[in-house]
């Protein structure tokens, strides 16, 4: 059996987009997963929607908890994962169903700590929000050591968000998110770079990003 990858998806008043998002999951065609929903004190239907899910997949796990924002609610999944490796997904948003297995087979195939694919901006009112198929990566690349950084300014958001990768476990050993920053991706981003060995990232879209009215990324 293939080893076992951690998704920790953290949930925060996005019931009518979170069904699609644990969908896109669950269809993953690597299978070997460990699905945790942290419920971040949601006021609305999404802590029932999770525990849902939850009898219907015996790989998903759910974590209630006081509203401590989205840094707090990923470092609790973080807490209680198994898996050897870890990917984050924000729940208003949804991944192609190969995305977890190219991204393991990437790290891999290239032996590195982490692995990086693009993404691809959708919104709501787009009619179709299907994980269509993806052209194949028309670009790899390999980091490693100082040259890690240098992802930051050629890539830029594909590197400074906690999305969109797969991390071995390890490079979180000591790694939390701070918990009442805005963009707190940014603050952390220098450090799992410095953890990790070497990076491999691959341009092809296979993470889809909603934008939306009243998200984080959507604010001044």
């Amino acid at each position: 059996m293939k080893e076992l990858i951690s998704v920790i998806i953290p949930v925060y008043k996005v019931e009518q987009y979170l069904n699609k998002c644990v969908q896109s999951v669950i269809g993953q065609t690597y299978k070997n997963l460990e699905i945790i929903l942290v419920d971040d004190g949601s006021p609305d239907k999404c802590p029932q929607m999770c525990d849902e899910w939850a009898k219907k997949d015996d790989r998903i796990k759910v974590v209630h908890k006081k509203n401590g924002g989205l840094s707090d609610a990923r470092n609790a999944g973080i807490e209680i994962c198994t898996g050897k490796y870890i990917s984050f997904i924000d729940s208003d948003d949804y991944i192609h169903r190969t995305m977890i297995e190219k991204l393991y087979n990437l790290l891999q195939t290239n032996k590195t700590d982490i692995s990086i694919c693009g993404y691809k901006k959708v919104y709501e009112e787009d009619n179709d929000f299907s994980c269509e198929p993806v052209k194949e990566a028309s670009v790899i690349k390999v980091y490693s050591g100082q040259q890690n950084f240098d992802l930051i300014e050629e890539f830029n958001v594909n590197t400074v968000v906690a999305w969109a990768k797969l991390y071995k476990r390890k490079i979180f050993k000591t790694l939390r998110y701070p918990v009442g920053k805005i963009y707190e991706d940014g603050y952390v981003v220098h450090k799992y770079l410095f953890n990790a060995k070497s990076v491999v990232y691959s341009n092809e879209p296979l993470y889809f990003y909603l934008q939306r009215q009243g998200s984080i990324m959507a604010q001044n």
